[in-house]
């Protein structure tokens, strides 16, 4: 345990700092440049894990679960140095998971080649139209990667530009039904 944890948090510190500029970028495009986002990892473990897993045996056996560890650390998102997750509104919340998904697919492309396929619930429905204008051209990026972007909406709020080169289905009545593209 000691062992894999240690290289666990290991990777994570290495991986924070590559992935924190690409989200800070993804975010400031969303939000139209409103807020700045930065993102903080924030380990459980100080500095030797094997000796602060034996000075917290005790309280874990009154707790009966394991309070040092990986399974312990935080990300920490901060927006405009202030917590997202204490200040921060559910478009601004919500602006902060698409960010991350964004840059997640993003550094995954770079690693492999390829673009992941993502998979988006309903964000339309979920941003005020500054923040889906600023999320445009990050769906485009993807489109130009020849990425694929599945995405998910209650009603059809999205912008014009983004409608002509969609592939629609629709579930009605427990059918599903499918419209092609209305561009080229």
């Amino acid at each position: 345990m000691i062992k894999l944890g240690e290289q666990l948090t290991r990777w994570r510190r290495e991986l924070v700092p590559r992935l924190s500029p690409l989200c800070r970028l993804a975010y400031r495009h969303i939000s139209n440049e409103a807020e700045d986002l930065r993102l903080e990892y924030r380990p459980s473990i100080k500095k030797d894990f094997a000796l602060e897993l034996a000075q917290s045996r005790a309280r874990e056996r009154i707790y009966r679960s394991t309070l040092i560890g990986p399974h312990r650390d935080e990300l920490e998102l901060l927006l405009s140095e202030r917590s997202a997750a204490q200040f921060g509104s559910e478009g601004q919340k919500r602006s902060i998971a698409i960010a991350l998904k964004l840059t997640q697919a993003e550094y995954l492309t770079g690693l492999h080649g390829s673009p992941p396929i993502l998979l988006i619930d309903d964000v339309m429905g979920e941003l005020d139209v500054k923040r889906r204008s600023g999320f445009l051209p990050l769906l485009e990026r993807a489109h130009q990667s020849r990425g694929q972007v599945f995405m998910t909406a209650t009603e059809e709020n999205w912008p014009r530009e983004l409608g002509r080169d969609l592939h629609r289905w629709e579930v009605r009545a427990g059918a599903l039904i499918g419209q092609r593209p209305q561009s080229q």
